[in-house]
């Protein structure tokens, strides 16, 4: 099958190394693969030998302008379904602006499905990358699909109209499964498939450093400088920590607009000498730190916030837990589909002193800390690990709508086949 992938931004920029793992796992399960970024900032790819063909076309240019017009002129019946579907779709107003902001796009990606004669079309993100997708698909004639990760489950960006048109929607989460399915009662939930973010995991994991007595307790926190990610309260727990004797050093590796802030309640807590600010930090380069042994383990103790504002699964736990780092952190989001007390720490969010009792728990017993990264590392290798996932991914995406079973009902899912493949009325539904 040849398959066409709609992004945000890659591979343009740093952003979504997580789709780049994947799509280098995936790209050889299909006959080709063409990536379509949404929005493409940067000029120059940040990343290298992708294993696919990248069209950078933009919201506003003359190749896409052209591509929207092509649509128009030989598939005039589908583009204006789809243009309808968009357009009345349920969704606040800033949200419907986005998504006629990215019509003519999608109308241009469909123009180049159907010249390359593509055979599905996947997006990243449930939001506008997932608008684009289902206006192509509508345009090319043939099925779409979506990845749903996090905030855009919560955006009401046109749920129903997504979840009903696209042959399948996977999320990232079982919580995310399960909010989707509440968002839009009467899907099948055979349409909705949890299948995980993946990272490259090594088949074993690195040897625990060697710690001399009196080194002290190496912690990194790998995150952006935001509030979903609770600094704070991991900066108080550090200090109640040192506070009875534990000598922790605490490195912050990332940036964002609350490093004012933390930098000087670093000052207020008498921090200067345990904490690092050590900014953006290539991912790579961090990833080689933690081979080479510089951390003992990994914090993140973030929260919950209003608005749908939490973590899914983060990647950068995944990835120290694969290459055998323990790691301490907060039950919120998703993240105890991850972690759990067999393989790390897991406390209560906002709960500082569970954070401070984890912490010197860790500290004080090197035999803990090597058992629970050797767990931690079965762990990702058995649910996390990128080749299993790009692979069910490609056989859900191989497979026929047709053949697909609605669990729900035990029923063949032949009416999805009718509003997904080739039929020009599936657009005009939702």
């Amino acid at each position: 099958m040849r398959v066409a992938i709609v992004a945000a931004k890659y591979p343009y920029g740093p952003q979504e190394a997580y789709l780049d793992r994947e799509l280098r796992a995936f790209a050889p399960h299909t006959g080709g693969v063409a990536v379509f970024p949404t929005s493409p900032r940067e000029r120059t790819p940040g990343y290298r030998d992708i294993p696919a063909d990248v069209h950078r076309l933009g919201l506003i240019s003359i190749a896409t302008l052209a591509g929207a017009l092509t649509a128009l002129a030989t598939r005039p019946a589908a583009s204006a379904r789809a243009i309808a579907s968009v357009a009345f779709a349920r969704g606040r107003p800033g949200v419907k602006l986005k998504n006629l902001a990215v019509i003519p796009l999608g109308l241009a990606v469909g123009t180049a499905l159907r010249r390359g004669r593509f055979d599905h079309v996947h997006s990243y993100w449930l939001s506008t990358p997932a608008t684009v997708a289902f206006v192509a698909a509508a345009v090319a004639g043939i099925p779409w699909s979506s990845t749903a990760h996090l905030w855009d489950i919560y955006e009401e960006n046109a749920l129903a109209l997504k979840l009903r048109s696209a042959r399948f929607v996977r999320a990232i989460s079982a919580r995310g499964r399960l909010d989707l399915l509440a968002a839009v009662p009467d899907i099948a939930p055979a349409r909705i498939s949890v299948l995980h973010v993946g990272v490259d995991v090594p088949e074993t994991a690195p040897a625990a450093p060697t710690r001399h007595a009196g080194t002290p307790f190496a912690l990194l926190c790998a995150a952006n400088l935001v509030r979903k990610k609770g600094h704070a309260d991991l900066l108080r727990a550090v200090a109640a920590v040192r506070s009875g004797g534990t000598d922790v050093r605490l490195t912050l590796a990332g940036d964002g607009d609350l490093r004012d802030n933390l930098e000087a309640l670093v000052r207020e807590l008498q921090l200067g000498d345990a904490v690092t600010f050590r900014g953006y930090v290539g991912h790579d380069a961090l990833l080689d730190e933690i081979r080479a042994g510089r951390y003992d383990a990994m914090a993140l103790t973030s929260l919950e916030l209003a608005g749908g504002v939490m973590e899914g699964i983060p990647v950068a736990l995944m990835e120290a837990m694969a290459l055998g780092l323990p790691v301490l952190t907060t039950a919120t989001g998703s993240i105890t589909e991850l972690v759990d007390d067999g393989c790390g720490r897991v406390v209560p969010q906002g709960d500082i002193a569970a954070i401070a009792g984890a912490l010197r728990e860790l500290a004080a017993d090197p035999a803990l800390r090597a058992g629970l990264a050797d767990a931690a590392h079965a762990r990702v290798r058995a649910e996390f690990d990128v080749v299993t996932v790009a692979r069910e991914l490609a056989r859900l995406i191989a497979t026929p709508a047709s053949v697909t079973l609605d669990r729900a009902s035990g029923r063949s899912s032949n009416e999805d086949a009718r509003t997904t493949e080739g039929g020009d009325a599936a657009w005009g539904q939702g």
